[in-house]
């Protein structure tokens, strides 16, 4: 594969956002995304690199901040959740339409960051 194609993404865990997350989907294992990171509460990086249908949910889902941007997508994600709730949210349902889909994660690359500090 061409690096050029690859969409670099980070995982943060113990993310205050994906425990705030958790609290709110009552989950004990969370993983949200905003922009390119997914943020992990009561989960490890490598046990989301290792559920492959986890994974290519979440990666879903920064795809649809590429194609949305960042803030459009918050917006549209947030009005889809009010009026139909989480489970029929159209961005979740495209979501867990690639779970199966063998592959899908190959253009994808986990980058370390950096802290500085």
């Amino acid at each position: 594969m061409d690096h050029a194609e690859e969409i670099e993404f980070h995982i943060r865990e113990q993310s205050v956002v994906a425990r705030a997350a958790a609290f709110f989907l009552k989950g004990q294992k969370v993983a949200i995304v905003i922009g390119r990171t997914i943020h992990l509460h009561g989960a490890k990086k490598a046990e989301l690199l290792e559920t492959a249908t986890w994974l290519r949910h979440e990666l879903l889902h920064i795809q649809q901040y590429r194609q949305h941007g960042i803030f459009l997508f918050l917006i549209k994600y947030a009005w889809e959740s009010l009026q139909k709730g989480y489970w029929n949210n159209c961005y979740e349902i495209e979501a867990r339409g690639v779970e199966d889909l063998k592959d899908f994660e190959k253009k994808f690359k986990v980058v370390s960051r950096r802290r500085s500090g």
